[in-house]
């Protein structure tokens, strides 16, 4: 039944109607969700069901028809997540996304100021949810090429920077007449012609009998993450201490994080970050094998998810929304959602030190 409305909706909104004058035979008013597609396993478009799924997802559902609203969902990947976090894009009443609750974005919320004078309206749930971020590498027996790292003329990445490794997709190969080693100090060519064109390829050692030209090597190592997320600031902090005067890392950013995952995969990254259960998730639904290590985890990030909320169009929504959020906590819904949504996943102790936490009193039976 609830398709049936959402269809009907639908067909409303093409044809020119405004959110305003559409209402279910309940007299249910409808709200802007911005569900995310590729967050798995927290919420993401389900190809086989042909509609949403995952923990975030069912709750958010569950948290907008307990308020008393119609839900209307609207599709929203990384790019249009990175957007509306850049200036508002989207215009969406609830962003249904692992979203990590952090100062600054608090802050923009809070004093919107140039581009973000679009948040005005926006405030955070409370905290619903702990995840740990870090990045997973290639693991010994995984590995292809070095676990993701070569090396490259010093000369080159001098003059052509990061941009031009990662874009390239450079990654250490076998051409017949060449020896590719690892974390070696020199590259040994033969003339600069023959390494203009060669320049693609990296860690070399010719093995013909014209006299070769020694010149230094710089190591590198090539991160990557999925744009917009909370952990950048972590990874580039990272990247400073494993910099070095012959060693250096170079960022590629992605679009998705099953790009990422194929990269990854395919040995072109030394490092892989992000949210370790998207992760995991990512490489088990798309059926890859690679081996991999994750991060220990005193290199691992705290990441709090809150729900952003927006009074714009509704202005009882946020307070509605948060008091249905804590009515899941208290009668057991949520848990319910994580047994069913991590089958095989034990939560953890401060997960669990959380949900009790929002487990709050139903104030019928307060001792005075």
């Amino acid at each position: 039944m609830m398709r049936f409305f959402l269809a009907l909706l639908l067909a409303a909104l093409s044809t020119g109607t405004s959110l305003a004058q559409v209402n279910d035979d309940r007299g249910l008013e409808p709200v802007r969700i911005g569900v995310r597609v590729d967050a798995r396993p927290f919420v993401w478009w389900d190809e086989s069901t042909e509609g949403y799924n995952g923990f975030v997802y069912d709750l958010c559902l569950k948290a907008v028809t307990r308020a008393g609203y119609l839900p209307v969902e609207m599709p929203v990947d990384s790019q249009k997540r990175s957007a509306f976090f850049e200036n508002g894009a989207g215009d969406y009443d609830l962003l249904c996304d692992p979203t990590t609750l952090t100062l600054q974005r608090a802050l923009d919320f809070a004093k919107p100021e140039g581009d973000k004078i679009a948040f005005k309206d926006y405030e955070f749930s409370p905290i619903y949810f702990l995840a740990n971020g870090g990045h997973i590498e290639l693991s010994p027996k995984g590995a292809i090429d070095g676990k993701g790292a070569f090396s490259i003329r010093t000369e080159v990445l001098r003059e052509q920077g990061c941009d031009a490794v990662v874009e390239n997709n450079w990654r250490s190969k076998n051409p017949n007449n060449l020896d590719t080693t690892t974390n070696q100090s020199e590259t040994a060519v033969d003339t600069p012609d023959f390494w203009h064109w060669l320049r693609g390829i990296v860690q070399l050692r010719y093995r013909g009998p014209d006299e070769v030209v020694v010149v230094p090597n710089t190591n590198i190592a090539v991160w990557g993450y999925v744009d917009g997320t909370s952990i950048e600031k972590f990874i580039k902090a990272q990247q400073k201490q494993q910099g070095g005067e012959r060693s250096t890392v170079c960022l590629k950013v992605f679009e998705t994080h099953n790009e990422a995952v194929d990269r990854f995969c395919s040995g072109y990254l030394a490092r892989y970050y992000g949210d370790l259960d998207i992760i995991r998730a990512t490489i088990l639904e798309k059926g890859r094998t690679c081996e991999y290590q994750e991060s220990p985890e005193q290199e691992r990030t705290y990441e709090p998810y809150a729900f952003v909320l927006s009074s714009a169009r509704h202005p009882g929504f946020p307070k509605r929304f948060i008091t249905a959020l804590y009515g899941l906590f208290h009668d057991g819904s949520l848990r319910a959602s994580h047994r069913a949504s991590f089958p095989n996943v034990e939560m953890t102790s401060y997960l669990n030190t959380l949900f009790q936490i929002n487990d709050i009193p139903s104030g019928q039976t307060i001792a005075r």
